[in-house]
């Protein structure tokens, strides 16, 4: 196998004035703002690619020097990738100078893992009768699979897949499995499944680990999976990359493309066309898929996938850091795959030539002879080739000797003279495309397309590769791929004209405008948007991959002995020992048991220690911030006075113009009060915390009223608006939040919290009740009933109760008195106090209940003496009945969910444990607002409620001064939005406390204190406000 590849002589010499230019002028170069990175590369701009210095700055370019007419040399200014804007170093000489200068020197090649086949069958050639099925995406690749998925698997469906997050394709699979009581199912899973992207085409996909979560929920002991033998010391080099299901050792699908909604949308472009949504074809990815019926193909399959699964998985893998958002500017008139008319799939059944190819087992040698054997013309369609590593730190010849024998077979077509087109994304690194015209590939053998995620190759019309291959080294060399080479020209014919289509709609050139790499809380520069790495890029950055648990590992690590399960909602127990577990309870509605496994604190404080800092910035500098800044309306200036501190409506993107002509009311009078410091701000699709105040001209440290009025009224739901907004929001500014199904309900607030303020209906009693339901063994309600509401309803010795000081009646109901009945009179009976608050257990239900959103969070009461929890046993948003009233209410809800639900479990750290398909709040706190005679404003916790709220680290004693503060201001006519700055400001506080443990040269924390302040912060932050932030107690 020749490795003949390099430079030529002349090309050699045409770059030699461009190496001595870098040498003299490097540093000069390097110090001019924005530059990333300075190479020896071409310039693509010329009408013919010339060889220059390439000098790549952080998009977008601004630089307006001469520096061709300065260095005598052409002079390429460009848009780093990034990859080089990640890892770059403008001193340091990038991969063609390397090779330039030190062409001799073969000393180091990439990865190659450990993989030994042992007792599997030859991949040779099977030429016999069989059934196939070929298609492509967008056009009809889901389809294809949905209708191979839908035939139950009688005994077992075993699958290797590099990431499953396409929830549309998961339901397909466990229908299928559960249509059986005996079929099992198989998975050989890439360890590093991606984060979901906020945008894009798989924004509304599932994490895999969630994915492997609910198939074990589903289908218990018939289902099995391993992480793929990958990484150091693995089978694979860096990724078990195939795409492959097998059922019954007769059928298989495979495919180029993921089992994700961006490889497989779930459309169905030909027989409902109608239901495509706009753009759908300049959308989704360009992919091939396979069905085969043939046993003796199929059962090849079948022992390589049982193979893989026995191989050692006790290895350090890498794991996927966080990846970096990235700004980018959208198309004008996109690409698209929407050709004239769809294809429907090619169906065979009849004779058919196919070998099977799988790395690390036989591939680069039968694709090279496949290159080799061309006569006419080779057609390739591929992400990218990429020669040399991600951060190109190497030289041209450190590549495995087969792939750069694969690379130089097809240039020697290329200088035969046959039809060689070569089509790779768009997004390819530039840097890899000058590599490839360095040695000897002309630049009219490439084009570029966006969203191009296919791997196939045709040759001379009459033979086709379809399969799962990049062309890297690992790759095509010593990954786990999978690929079908058919000899069969019935089958190229088929496939030619959608690769003749991509290549008349894609570019002749490189893409010019990159993806800017964007710090938290940094505004993408004017013309871009804000977009998640995942909607452009497989895989993560370079130079970002760290071990961590995966959220599997996390939700399943088993005790040696498990402490006893908490009935309920309030995860309160601190761990005595530095072998504790954490218990990440929510208590499940059907059978009263945890919703998830414990974890031990030793691998929750690594996660912590590896991923705080970088995990929530806007947080934990806000939360530094707070050591210098208080809460609170400008300086002089009184909360209630509107006029002075000024209120704002913030209304989600999208809301619709029912829900503002439904609140207009309220806006009206709060519009007269505050004139002049009156806004109707608006929240635009992905935007944090910083982004927002800037783009309203402030920023955090202090309240401008004129720009940013100091009450804040949220106007729409948490995936809209992110609770992690109001969370921030609320360390400076007076927040509330309004989210309801319909603008009836928007309507109603503001009717009846209007009739409430001008004294149209009458007031409740302005009193205060204290309700706590217990249960017998249960020490997680013992807790909230001892040293929660017994000390605030008694008050400190020497200071007396809340109630004699406010000279207010109170009244204390604990234990079975606590039952539904009471509470439904005390939120739906005017007659009852105005201020109630709760203090017990809240449901949780499995993420696929169809009931999740309407019950999650419901209040747990004394009938519950364990078991599945009945509608008896709780009040929920359903038992609000329209005859009740609530008006004058002022609620503080402490219970696990009685706020609402994240997407993801919050304590899961830097993990994605679903908890939910989207963020939503808890129904029974809107049903109380929304009512037609509804509430004031409703206090409650997001996610699990745990005892740290109670009873800090460290203390003996209950802490309740946060809640009493809070009761105090709201009973003494204070604005509901600042009454809550106690709560809010612990949260500030432990973020800054962690921040301050985690800072190099401060006192190392053990686990156990490490572990316990992370839980204090994230539950003492999770308070939100439903309801009106200006809004109090009226005065009688």
């Amino acid at each position: 196998m020749s490795t003949d590849l390099g430079p030529t002589r002349e090309m050699k010499a045409a770059f030699e004035p461009i190496l001595a230019a870098l040498k003299k002028h490097r540093e000069r170069i390097a110090s001019i703002d924005g530059v990333v990175a300075i190479r020896a590369g071409f310039d693509f701009e010329a009408a013919k690619p010339v060889p220059a210095v390439v000098v790549a700055f952080r998009p977008p370019v601004v630089y307006q020097g001469n520096l061709s007419a300065e260095l005598g040399v052409p002079v390429a200014l460009v848009e780093a990738s990034p990859a080089e804007q990640l890892t770059a170093d403008p001193r340091a000489p990038r991969a063609l100078e390397r090779t330039l200068l030190q062409p001799d020197i073969v000393d180091f090649a990439p990865r190659r893992g450990t993989y030994h086949a042992e007792g599997l069958p030859d991949l040779e050639p099977i030429d016999d009768t069989m059934t196939l099925k070929i298609a492509a995406s967008p056009d009809a690749g889901w389809p294809l699979l949905r209708d191979f998925l839908a035939e139950p698997a009688r005994d077992r469906m075993a699958v290797g897949i590099y990431q499953f997050t396409a929830p549309h394709v998961y339901q397909a699979v466990r229908d299928n499995l559960r249509a059986s009581e005996t079929a099992f199912l198989n998975i050989g899973l890439h360890p590093n499944q991606e984060a979901i992207p906020e945008n894009g085409s798989k924004a509304n996909d599932i994490h895999g680990d969630v994915v492997m979560q609910r198939l074990e929920r589903h289908l218990g002991r018939r289902f099995d999976f391993v992480r793929a033998s990958v990484g150091s010391g693995g089978a694979f080099a860096r990724a078990y990359h195939i795409k492959v299901a097998e059922e019954d050792g007769e059928r298989f699908c495979l495919s180029t493309g993921n089992w994700q909604s961006s490889n497989l949308p779930p459309f169905d472009p030909i027989n409902e066309p109608e239901a495509l949504p706009p753009k759908f074809g300049s959308t989704y990815n360009r992919e091939y898929h396979v069905v085969v019926e043939h046993e003796k193909l199929a059962g090849v399959f079948e022992q390589y996938l049982d193979f893989d699964r026995t191989l050692p998985t006790s290895f350090e893998a890498p794991v996927a850091a966080e990846t970096p958002d990235l700004a980018i500017v959208d198309e004008q008139e996109p690409i698209s795959f929407a050709p004239a008319r769809y294809r429907a799939p090619l169906e065979l059944t009849d004779r058919v030539k196919v070998r099977p190819l799988l790395t690390p087992d036989n591939f680069v040698g039968h694709v090279t002879e496949l290159i080799a054997g061309a006569k006419e013309s080779v057609y390739i369609e591929n992400q990218y080739i990429n020669l040399i590593g991600d951060e190109a730190e190497g030289k041209l010849f450190d590549n495995f000797p087969e792939f750069l024998g694969l690379i130089a077979t097809l240039r020697t077509k290329v200088d035969a003279g046959l039809d060689v087109r070569i089509l790779l994304r768009n997004y390819m690194a530039p840097e890899k495309v000058e590599l490839l015209l360095a040695v000897g590939f002309p630049l009219q053998v490439f084009r570029f397309a966006p969203r191009l995620h296919a791997k196939l190759v045709l040759v001379d019309g009459k033979r086709a590769l379809i399969g799962s291959h990049n062309w890297s080294n690992e790759g095509t060399v010593s990954n786990r791929d999978a690929s079908l080479l058919f000899d069969d020209e019935r089958i190229a014919q088929y496939l030619l004209p959608f690769f003749q289509d991509d290549w008349k709609r894609a570019r002749p050139r490189p893409e010019t405008r990159q993806p800017r790499v964007v710090n938290p809380g940094e505004l993408p520069f004017a013309g871009a948007r804000r977009a998640n790495w995942e909607e452009l890029y497989d895989g993560a950055p370079p130079g970002r991959s760290r071990r961590q648990r995966t959220p599997l590992e996390a939700a399943t690590t088993t005790p040696q002995k498990p402490p006893a399960a908490s009935p309920g909602g309030i995860s309160f127990s601190p761990p005595k020992t530095e072998n504790a577990m954490i218990s990440f309870n929510g208590i499940r509605k059907s059978d009263g048991e945890p919703l998830f496994k414990s974890i031990d604190v030793p691998a929750l404080a690594e996660k912590i220690r590896s991923g705080f800092a970088p995990a929530r910035p806007a947080e934990t500098e806000a939360a530094q911030r707070k050591k210098h800044l208080s809460f609170g309306p400008p300086p002089g200036t009184n909360e209630a006075n509107l006029k002075q501190v000024g209120w704002g409506v913030v209304y989600g993107p999208n809301t619709p113009d029912e829900v503002k002509t439904a609140l207009a009311p309220l806006l009206a009078k709060r519009k007269a009060a505050a004139q002049q410091f009156y806004r109707e701000l608006d929240l635009q699709p992905g935007e944090d915390f910083r982004a927002f105040l800037a783009r309203h001209g402030v920023a955090p440290g202090g309240v401008r009223p004129h720009k940013v009025p100091f009450h804040l009224l949220l106007v729409g739901p948490p995936d809209a608006i992110p609770f992690e907004l109001q969370y921030l929001l609320s360390l400076e500014y007076s927040v509330g939040r309004l989210c309801f199904d319909k603008a009836e309900e928007y309507a109603a607030y503001a009717a009846s919290l209007l009739a409430y303020e001008e004294k149209k209906v009458p007031a409740r009693k302005r009193g205060l009740t204290f309700f706590g339901p217990t249960h017998t063994g249960d020490a997680a309600t013992a807790l909230s009933s001892k040293h929660l509401l017994t000390p605030l309803h008694d008050g400190e010795p020497g200071m007396g109760s809340l109630a004699e000081r406010l000279e207010i009646k109170q009244e204390l109901i604990l234990g079975k008195d606590a039952n539904r009945a009471t509470l439904l009179k005390l939120l739906g009976d005017a007659t009852s106090n105005a201020v109630v608050m709760t203090a017990g257990h809240g449901m949780g239900l499995s993420n696929d209940d169809p009931e999740l959103m309407k019950e999650q969070g419901a209040l747990i009461t004394s009938d519950w003496m364990g078991g599945p929890i009945k509608p008896a046993h709780r009040v929920s948003a359903g038992d609000f009945t329209d005859d009740m009233d609530a008006t004058g209410l002022v609620a503080l809800l402490f219970a696990c969910y009685g706020g609402g639900t994240p997407r993801f479990d919050d304590y899961a750290f830097d993990v994605q444990i679903e908890l939910a398909p989207k963020p939503f709040a808890a129904a029974l706190p809107r049903r109380l607002l929304g009512h037609k005679k509804g509430a004031i404003a409703v206090l409650a916790h997001v996610d699990r409620a745990w005892g740290f709220s109670i009873q800090p680290k460290g203390s003996d004693a209950p802490h309740v001064v946060p809640f009493e503060a809070f009761l105090q201001r709201v009973l003494a006519g204070g604005c509901l939005g600042t009454a809550a700055v106690d709560l809010y400001a612990r949260g500030a506080t432990y973020s800054a406390a962690i921040a301050e443990v985690l800072r190099p040269g401060a006192n190392a924390a053990t686990d156990q204190e490490l572990v316990i302040s992370w839980l204090e912060r994230n539950d003492a932050r999770a308070y939100v406000l439903y309801g009106d932030p200006s809004a109090r107690l009226r005065e009688e």
